[in-house]
């Protein structure tokens, strides 16, 4: 991270979030704002550098363009209230998500600009919306099956309106799109300027943001302002907010330990311990990772053409393509709803499509001022991959096709009576089992688990765990690792594989019924919300 960066940070925890103001004075104040215009945070930078530097001219040079932005976004806000309140005359109640209803959170609203504005529509309320806008002079941007786009030319406003939360395209879209089905019968208002706004509810919300950033990041990224829009919500809703509910729910994504960067990245240079739930703490996979990419994208990811073009190869990935190389070259035709919603001048002209596929194509080669490399975008995109290999959104080739051969193998063993041993590859069972060097005995499930055992599992989102039963009732049984305090279930029964029946650490067979680590095993299970501080001292104890 450079000096810069870190400066910029340290000045939006202080606007924001209230952390305590330096009274040195801001160097560099050129390179921080137009570190800002990436992060589309010019206003609440300005207003942040002002407070420590008072007025100087390089803040007065920016004045302007901060008056402008502010009067632009005040005229879009305006015109998006006197649009919905005529939709909600006319008996429409469409969901408001992200713009409006997150703009309310901050010091100065008007500062947090939006690009557009977005609406979760019924089929009905579709129609209905398409009416209004013709009516007030609004123009279709783009439009498909799920989604359309209308702008004010007269406002600058954008409104994109959905009947789904998420597109379909992925299987991490479709997932997203299942956790809100009834997300409807939940939803609470809030007053902007007079009208009354429908929003989701705190806890859908959260998951929603969460969701939002996740899909931008793997893609071409996301910006610092999106985690800011996290962590002011989660200041302001703390209270309200199920964060078990929403931890559970990015888990059957792969998206807890992502979630938990991002909280790590509030506690570390926001100074928010507060309001980063426990159920997240443990998590973290490499936070100043993700910082660095967060700095470097830009907001949505397009700080530059390399990253914006890097977006195709990464969603190649998440969709099951392993090689750089051949996503490129698989990416060079897409097909024609994908080419259309790119190139609008398609329009459903089909006949179209040849030509748009080769200005596609030449644009992935042509370089403007240096600016576009295609060799470039690969690299970024390779980067990205290892990173989404790293949270475990998706698992490198050789990962992929290990567990399932390794996994076969052992119910290969035991439905013909036999047992089987299995190497430790996740830290989820330290101290107790140690990933590479440790490995577990496995026998098949004859009577249900009692507490304590070490089980063999596999998720609803074909992940294999091996975690300890920590309870049990009627709806299943419930698990957490040894190095978690986070507890998952409930498991029902078809999901259980093997159960562990001996252990093997740093070579040594270990009967799991001897008297030394039953009493490991109780107390570990009775001390589960002290573990952090447990593993740290343990920490501290191997180096």
């Amino acid at each position: 991270m450079t000096e810069q960066e870190s400066v910029f940070l340290k000045l939006i925890g202080e606007y924001l979030f209230g952390t305590a103001q330096s009274e040195e004075k801001v160097a560099y104040e050129a390179e921080i704002l137009r570190l800002s215009v990436a992060q589309n945070m010019f206003g609440i930078c300005f207003s942040a550098l002002k407070r420590r530097n008072g007025a100087d001219d390089i803040l007065e040079k920016s004045k302007k363009a901060v008056i402008a932005g502010t009067i632009l976004q005040t005229r879009k806000t305006e015109r998006f209230l006197k649009l919905y309140q005529e939709l909600a005359d006319a008996g429409a109640v469409p969901v408001c998500v992200k713009g409006i209803t997150l703009r309310c959170l901050y010091p100065e609203p008007e500062l947090r600009p939006s690009s557009d504005e977005d609406l979760i529509l019924t089929e009905s309320e579709r129609k209905l919306f398409f009416g209004i806008c013709e009516k007030n002079g609004f123009r279709i941007k783009t439009e498909n099956e799920n989604q359309i786009t209308v702008y004010d030319e007269a406002s600058g406003l954008v409104v994109e309106a959905q009947t789904v939360f998420f597109l379909p395209g992925d299987r991490i879209s479709e997932k997203m799109d299942v956790f809100f089905a009834d997300s409807r019968k939940r939803v609470k208002t809030t007053q902007v300027q007079g009208v009354a706004i429908r929003t989701l509810d705190p806890t859908d919300n959260l998951l929603y943001l969460f969701c939002h950033v996740l899909k931008h990041y793997i893609r071409s990224g996301f910006g610092i302002r999106q985690i800011c829009d996290i962590l002011l919500f989660c200041k302001t809703y703390f209270n309200e907010i199920d964060f078990d509910y929403v931890f559970k729910k990015l888990c059957e994504i792969s998206a807890d330990g992502f979630a938990a960067d991002i909280f790590r990245i509030g506690k570390e240079y926001f100074g928010l311990t507060a309001f980063c739930p426990q159920v997240f703490a443990g998590r973290e996979v490499n936070f100043e990772k993700l910082l660095a990419d967060v700095l470097s994208a830009g907001v949505f990811g397009k700080s530059t053409a390399e990253r914006t073009h890097s977006a195709a190869l990464t969603l190649s990935a998440v969709r099951g393509e392993r090689s750089v190389g051949k996503s490129a070259a698989k990416r060079a035709f897409v097909s024609f709803i994908e080419l259309e919603s790119a190139y609008p001048g398609m329009n459903g002209r089909r006949w179209l499509y040849p030509y748009y596929s080769l200005k596609r194509l030449f644009s992935y080669f042509e370089r403007t001022n240096g600016v576009k490399s295609t060799g470039q975008s690969m690299k970024i995109a390779s980067e990205r991959i290892r990173q989404f290999e790293a949270y475990g959104l998706i698992s490198s080739g050789e990962n992929r096709e290990f567990d399932d051969a390794v996994i076969g193998a052992v119910i290969s063993r035991l439905e013909g009576g036999k047992t089987a041993v299995l190497k430790v590859t996740g830290s989820s069972m330290t101290p107790f089992l140690v990933p590479g060097r440790d490995s577990v005995e496995l026998t098949a499930i004859e009577n249900e688990p009692k507490k304590g055992d070490v089980v063999l599992y596999k998720r609803k989102n074909g992940a294999y765990v091996l975690h300890r039963v920590i309870k049990k009732d009627r709806n299943g049984l419930y698990f957490a690792g040894d190095s978690q305090t986070f507890v998952e279930g409930p498991i029902g029964k078809e999901q259980l594989i093997a159960v562990c029946c001996a252990f093997y650490r740093k070579g040594e067979k270990i009967s799991g019924e001897k008297l030394r680590w039953k009493a490991y095993e109780l107390f570990w299970r009775k001390c589960r919300k002290l573990r952090p501080s447990l593993m740290k001292a343990y920490e501290k104890m191997k180096k």
